[in-house]
């Protein structure tokens, strides 16, 4: 769960919520609706690598397995489901 706390709250007690920010995101409000999340830098980087990936091509052979799992179990919507008809027996 984060922790959500007002932009002046922050700047009065900037090092208490970067401390607090190693254990888990820090939410940092203005006029009441997020604005900025602190998280540690090895969180971010997990984040980056994510961000790459998602925009990485593979051929089939060389699809990960995660992906492969991925797209096995995703969900289909509803209105796809009218070209079941249409995928290879």
């Amino acid at each position: 769960m984060p922790i959500i706390v007002s932009a002046a709250e922050f700047g009065r007690h900037t090092g208490r919520y970067r401390q607090a920010a190693q254990r888990e995101v820090v939410v940092v409000t203005a006029r009441g609706a997020p604005d900025v999340c602190l998280l540690p830098a090895t969180e971010y980087e997990r984040y980056r690598i994510m961000q790459r990936r998602e925009r990485e091509a593979f051929s089939l052979k060389e699809l990960p397995e995660e992906v492969i799992r991925a797209i096995a179990t995703a969900p289909i919507d509803a209105e796809l489901e009218l070209f079941n008809d249409e995928a290879p027996s």
